[in-house]
């Protein structure tokens, strides 16, 4: 029985056998093959395959699936797949051990856009839909391991063909099982052929739908996956990898249902050009490194957040001519809006309600920074081009839904002169927020681009400086508060050296801007050391009409553009209007219409005025004339943007550093009609500086002579009321000039009638009348010369004088330097010619007055005294003549010392210059100084007449000093028997 059941077994062995040899192996590398070419059109190829009977493994040796082309689709070195026996107990194919070596995957998309794989499928299994899913097929793989694999994608829909792939891919997977509650473990690996890697391991249930695991990519390149999206990105990438490390959980059993937990992503080296950099040139966008960390994701939880994400180098470059911008080149275009868009865009918003059971995403980013970034921006409206660099920003606590503010930050500087930076919060939910922002060194040359092309002028200088402070409301600024300033301002007429204006400091300060109220208050201005020039060239055009004023060509091709109709067309157009127009512009202002927006409120209560200057130049005259008006200091005070604005005038100077002036009163400039009453006074003026007026217009020039001019006007209800009170003190006419210009009057006659006995001509001149039609009553100038007539033969004695010694100078007065006793030559000279004449007249006496200024005398002596304590304090007459730190520091110490002045670092401080003129203002002269300059003016001439010119000194009697308001910088001399 024994030996029976042995010869059975040993036939069904030797069956079994005969059997793999004879029919399994032969049909296993015959019948794949023809059923391949019979049912996918295929060709399939293999050096071998084997079946052991007795392991149940299965062997394929150099496999290659191959396409319509003969191209390998598929292809595998060396296959091992071995059945467990296990599977007829277990319920499930039980599979031991697969190996794959060398698999090639080969996908390529055809021109007609059909997938290489799919192709050779029958096309109704092409097309048709996917069965529902149903219960899984059981299936337990105990080991798989891939090595050497490579995957090869084409895509041939392209203009030009794009391929890339991945090689070296291993992948090991135990306990892979579609059986419910059992988890395998997966190690994947491959290369990016372009570069960098990918690796993922971790576990993996497909019974349970659920795969787990952490995800690491090194170095992979960004350009092959661009160049695939060319039809879809106006740009290409040159550069540019992904690196990428996370925890993740998969499943989808029921939803599909996402976990990324501790996400690292960094981007390096990315940098992007327009595809036409013929036509974009200098446009590029690049970024040396981007880092996200800490990044996680709850699909269930809809849950988004970061720690931290970094930018470091982003650099952009750009440029605008006319209406192109290079950067929107970067940019796809924008789609057409199709007509389901449009209905959508339609149809209402939900409500509150509506929205309440709708899920809402959380995200959350803990901090965003910037840091190296760079900005090159080229533009018709600035020259040169902008170089923004280094740039930093920072916005920390980042939320949305937000439900507080996010703090942020901002720092850049600009072609490495202006720096700007920006501190604040803002809530990004509310769009609600509060920032300051500070901006210095601003060039203003670089916007001279701006100005109109009427405007023949450029900026020649000028930095702006400004600290504001914003609150913003829905995104926009609702409130803006300003503290800032324009230094070393330059403007000059195009094509000229000279300056047309400058100033030293425009400065503003606690100017608060309400936009929603249109409400705009400035706490005060401040113009320091301003410039501004008058100057009428030898063709008699005046330098400000040759600024302002456009070409004649250009306007009348501007007109020809324009096509305006005159006020004729005008009306006829409108008279001319369809009823459909009146009726919609009776519509548009009616109860329904939306209310007018209120107008501008402005208010600056005061400008204040300091060591500025006028200077004005007549170069049309046969003789050029020029005068300024400098030490110009004061106040204008409440204008407002109502007119009903009283706006105070307080002004003072002097012309040409001698002749006290001043300007007050107050005006009403926004009133129809105007309203005004001013108060224009000169003092002293040398009328032989006048010469080319009266040499013009009179026909004789100016040997010598002073003019005092009071000048008041008044305007009201269009009607002017003035009163111009002249003195001319001491005139004589040169010799007669050619003029066409000249008037054709007994000019000398009418000196000598309006002259009285001291040399004075006193003129009253009363104006009245319309603003449009003028009339003046000149009662009081007829009067007044009838008056001198009578007086005509008496002479002035100090004439008399002068004609002894040939001398048409005034020997009455002597003047000197503000604030100095030193005679100059041309006094000397004066006094010299006076002794002459008292030497001819032995009995007469001369009585010296010394007289002051106290505004300008005085300022000088504070000066001077100012000048010895600073050297007196240890500082070098360098230190003082070039403003050194040292000087700075000493004005600093004092000002700091003034009554009224506060030493917090939070108050506003003044401009250096304002400081040192409040030092000087308030150096303390003892009450004799005034009085003893004078009297040692007085002394000098003495010592002169006396010690020079030889004069008995009991012929010289010193008066007492003059250091009223009225007086002038000299000496006066009278006479006496």
């Amino acid at each position: 029985m024994l030996r029976k059941v042995v010869r059975w077994c040993i036939g069904l062995y030797l069956g079994w056998v005969l059997l793999v040899i004879f029919l399994v192996w032969p049909l296993l590398n015959i019948l794949p093959h023809h059923l391949i070419r019979e049912q996918l059109q295929r060709e399939f190829h293999s050096e071998l395959i084997l079946f052991n009977p007795f392991t149940l493994t299965l062997e394929v040796r150099r496999g290659v699936l191959r396409d319509s082309d003969d191209t390998a689709m598929l292809s595998v070195e060396y296959l091992h797949a071995n059945l467990g026996l296990a599977s007829l107990w277990q319920r499930a194919l039980l599979l031991q051990d697969v190996t794959v070596l060398g698999p090639r995957v080969h996908l390529v998309q055809r021109a007609d856009g059909t997938l290489n794989l799919l192709a050779m499928l029958p096309e109704g299994e092409q097309a048709a839909p996917p069965s529902p899913p149903g219960k899984p097929f059981p299936l337990r793989l105990e080991e798989l391991y891939l090595s050497g694999g490579e995957v090869t994608v084409e895509d041939r829909t392209l203009s030009t063909p794009w391929r890339s792939g991945v090689h070296k891919l291993e992948l090991r997977v135990s306990d892979l099982s579609t059986l419910a509650g059992v988890r395998g473990h997966y190690r994947l690996d491959l290369e990016a052929r372009e570069g960098g890697a990918i690796g993922a391991e971790g576990s993996l249930a497909l019974g349970d739908a659920s795969l787990a695991g952490d995800l690491e990519i090194d170095a992979l390149q960004l350009a092959p996956a661009v160049r695939r999206a060319d039809p879809l990105l106006p740009f290409s990438l040159s550069a540019g990898s992904l690196d990428l490390s996370s925890g993740f959980e998969l499943d989808w059993q029921n939803e599909l249902q996402a976990r990324v937990d501790g996400g690292q992503i960094t981007l390096r080296e990315i940098a992007a050009r327009p595809r036409d950099t013929g036509a974009w040139p200098d446009t590029h966008l690049r970024l040396q490194a981007l880092d996200l960390k800490a990044l996680n994701l709850d699909l269930a939880e809809q849950r988004l957040g970061a720690e931290s994400l970094a930018l470091r180098g982003l650099d952009v470059s750009g440029w605008q001519e006319g209406e192109q911008i290079s950067l929107l080149a970067l940019l796809p275009a924008a789609e057409p809006e199709s007509g389901d868009t449009a209905a959508k865009a339609e149809q209402p918003a939900e409500t509150g309600e509506q929205a309440a059971g709708v899920d809402t995403w959380r995200a959350s980013l803990e901090q965003l920074t910037l840091t190296e970034g760079r900005a090159h921006w080229r533009s018709p409206f600035t020259e040169p081009a902008l170089t923004v660099a280094p740039i930093s920003a920072e916005v920390r606590e980042l939320e949305w839904p937000a439900e507080a503010a996010s703090p942020l930050a901002l720092n850049l500087r600009i072609n490495q002169t202006a720096t700007f930076s920006l501190d604040g919060e803002v809530d990004v939910g509310r769009g609600s927020g509060q920032l300051e922002a500070s901006l210095q060194s601003l060039p203003l040359a670089w916007f001279a681009p701006n100005l109109p092309a009427a405007l023949r002028a450029e900026i020649g200088d000028g930095h702006l400086g400004s600290e504001a402070r914003l609150t913003l409301q829905d995104f926009t600024p609702s409130r803006i508060s300003l503290d800032g300033g324009i230094e070393d301002f330059l403007i000059l007429i195009r094509g000229a050296d000279n300056e047309l204006t400058s100033w030293d400091q425009l400065a503003w300060q606690a100017v608060d801007i309400d936009l929603p109220q249109r409400q705009v208050t400035v706490g005060s201005v401040l113009l320091d050391g301003f410039s501004g020039r008058l100057h009428i060239d030898p063709q008699g055009r005046v330098n400000l009409t040759r600024v302002l004023a456009a070409d004649d060509d250009t306007q009348a091709a501007s007109g020809e553009r324009e096509g305006a109709p005159d006020g004729g067309e005008q009306l006829a157009a409108q008279s001319e209007a369809s009823p459909t127009e009146t009726a919609s512009d009776s519509t548009a202002s009616g109860p329904d219409a939306e209310p007018a927006s209120p107008d501008w409120q402005v208010a600056v209560p005061e400008i204040q005025v300091a060591d500025s200057a006028l200077d004005f130049m007549d170069e049309s005259l046969p003789i050029r004339f020029r005068t300024v008006i400098g030490d110009l200091e004061g106040s204008i005070t409440g204008f407002r943007l109502d007119p009903e604005a009283r706006v105070v005038i307080d002004l003072d100077g002097a012309v040409d550093g001698y002749a006290p002036v001043s300007l007050s009163g107050h005006a009403l400039p926004l009133r129809s009609p105007p309203d005004l009453e001013l108060a224009l006074n000169f003092r002293g003026i040398d009328m032989a500086r006048l010469s080319p007026y009266s040499a013009t217009y009179a026909g004789y020039a100016i040997e010598r002579g002073t003019l005092t001019v009071d000048l008041n006007y008044q305007l009201e209800d269009s009607r002017l009321q003035g009163r111009n009170q002249v003195v001319i003190s001491q005139l004589r006419l040169g010799e007669q000039v050619d003029s066409e210009r000249a008037l054709d009057l007994p000019l000398r006659l009418g000196i000598a009638l309006l002259t009285d006995s001291r040399g004075v001509i006193d003129l009253d001149v009363p104006v009245s009348g319309d603003l449009n039609n003028p009339r003046f009553s000149l009662g009081s100038v007829i009067a007044g010369a009838f008056i001198n007539l009578l007086r005509q033969a008496v002479t002035a004695p100090f004439n008399l004088l002068a004609s002894l010694v040939g001398s048409e100078a005034d020997l009455r007065q002597v003047d000197f330097t503000a604030g100095s006793v030193d005679l100059d030559e041309h006094s000397a000279g004066k006094l010299g010619d006076l002794a002459a004449a008292l030497q001819q007249r032995p009995a007469l006496e001369l009585i010296v007055s010394g007289q002051v200024n106290p505004k300008t005398d005085g300022r000088q002596l504070r000066e001077a005294r100012l000048r010895d304590e600073l050297l007196a304090q240890g500082l070098s007459p360098a230190d003082l003549e070039q403003r050194s730190e040292a000087w700075t520091a000493a004005i600093d110490q004092r000002y700091a010392a003034l009554p009224g002045t506060t030493a917090s670092a939070e108050a506003e401080k003044p401009s250096t210059q304002a400081r040192y003129r409040a030092v000087r203002d308030a150096v303390a002269l003892p009450e004799t100084a005034l009085p003893a300059l004078a009297s040692e003016r007085a002394a000098a001439v003495k010592r002169f007449l006396v010690n020079q010119a030889g004069i008995a000194p009991e012929r010289i009697t010193i008066d007492s000093a003059d250091d009223s308001e009225s007086g002038s910088s000299a000496a006066i001399m009278e006479v006496a028997a």
